[in-house]
């Protein structure tokens, strides 16, 4: 070895939490590749914090409107402890992007893409939870 090979550490899995009974997403054989047509739901982001983890969650339904698929996306991160416990959930109807949360303030602040025609915003909001 030339001394950079990476140490792999064996950790021990403490417990494991699923939001869906079926957590494996649905595969189409013909296209090869996930089933969305149907909706999902996903984790997408992840922020870390001394008390508590906060996820990113997408939920999407899928409406079908002749051969077009219309996706409806809603957000809502989910505030765990670090037991994996749910403490609390906020829910955005805007589509929202990175996210970082003041535990001293109990602020959140996410970061809102917006199209409007040819303009594009990213507006930084500041919410209480």
């Amino acid at each position: 070895m030339n001394g950079y090979a990476p140490e792999y550490v064996q950790g021990n899995l403490k417990k494991s939490i699923q939001f869906s009974e079926n957590p494996v997403p649905r595969v189409n054989e013909e296209r090869e590749a996930l089933a969305l047509e149907e909706g999902y739901n996903g984790t997408s982001f992840i922020f870390p914090s001394e008390n508590y983890l906060y996820l990113k969650r997408s939920h999407v339904e899928v409406e079908k409107k002749g051969g077009s698929y219309i996706p409806h996306e809603t957000f809502t991160i989910v505030k765990l402890d670090w037991d994996g416990n749910v403490i609390g959930h906020y829910s955005f109807d805007e589509e929202i992007g990175f996210f970082c949360v003041n535990e001293k303030t109990s602020d959140l602040y996410i970061i809102v893409h917006t199209i409007e025609g040819m303009n594009e915003y990213y507006d930084l909001k500041k919410y209480k939870i």
